[in-house]
């Protein structure tokens, strides 16, 4: 149908433009080259117009419409006594840009919406959950439970990570955190959810586990982040501290569930005090 369409306003439009070189010719007479260009410069703009109109566009389909259009004004004045019009012009102009820029928005949509994702719904630093996504996600989680289903929510914080920022800096403290989120992503299935809370606080959902599950989950962690980190060549030990919740005996929401697992992670912290330190390649932090 489209195909169809396009040769025939082709056709129309040569019949019409060879017809009138010789009724209404000029005072100079046409060049031949220049007006194949010009007749194929509309012919592309109609042929586009017609491809975009198979699609839901409307301001892009309105746009080339506005572009095809003055493309015929501008051939008709060139070559017949046409008036231009100065508001076609402008709008064609600017329907140009606008057709531009949506289709720069149409090619680029996957990278544009995994952009938006991230910055929405992602912490920017370590690429897990922001707080606000995870508890969105992990109390719908918590709703859908099935009855006599338990859930746990594991509180993880990196011992000594404020030393570490003060010793070797901010940047390098970046990278550490980085490489520890990755560790302790590698521990965790498709299903569950980890964010970050803050500076170097994680929380990790486990819905439907059961206790042997999460302590299995926990071990996992605490072994990996046992291994040294080699970042800008120091050699990083870190150790954890974990705090645990389970749904519904300590809590029947989210919030509950945060508040419980938050206060065994200090308890398990004051309990190892002065006993577990962050090393480097010195010792850093006691």
């Amino acid at each position: 149908m489209a195909r169809s369409g396009f040769l025939r306003t082709i056709l129309v439009f040569a019949v019409l433009t060879i017809v009138s070189s010789y009724i209404f010719p000029k005072r100079e007479r046409a060049d031949l080259l220049s007006l194949c260009l010009n007749l194929l410069d509309f012919a592309i703009r109609v042929l586009i117009t017609y491809v975009i109109y198979g699609y839901r566009y409307a301001p892009m389909k309105i746009g080339m419409s506005l572009i095809s259009l003055s493309a015929l004004i501008d051939f008709l004045s060139s070559y017949l006594m046409f008036p231009k019009s100065e508001l076609l012009e402008t709008l064609s102009s600017l329907s140009g840009y606008f057709v531009v820029a949506i289709s720069l928005l149409w090619l680029f949509r996957d990278f544009i919406s995994e952009e938006f994702h991230r910055l929405l719904y992602t912490d920017y630093l370590t690429g897990v959950l922001n707080r606000q996504t995870f508890v969105k996600l992990a109390s719908r989680k918590l709703q859908s439970l099935k009855e006599n289903e338990t859930a746990f929510l594991l509180y993880l914080d990196l011992d000594g990570f404020k030393k570490v920022n003060d010793q070797f800096g901010h940047s390098f403290g970046d990278k550490l955190l980085q490489a520890a989120t990755k560790r302790i992503k590698s521990c965790t299935k498709s299903s569950d959810l980890l964010g970050r809370i803050g500076g170097d606080e994680f929380v990790l959902f486990l819905a439907g586990a059961d206790a042997k599950m999460a302590e299995q989950v926990l071990e996992r962690i605490n072994e990996k982040l046992k291994e040294p980190f080699g970042i800008d060549g120091v050699r990083i030990e870190l150790s954890l501290s974990a705090g645990v919740a389970v749904y519904p005996k300590d809590g029947e929401s989210l919030e509950d569930l945060i508040e419980a697992s938050d206060k065994a992670m200090y308890r398990a912290k004051s309990m190892k005090r002065g006993k577990e330190r962050v090393r480097g390649s010195e010792e850093i932090a006691g």
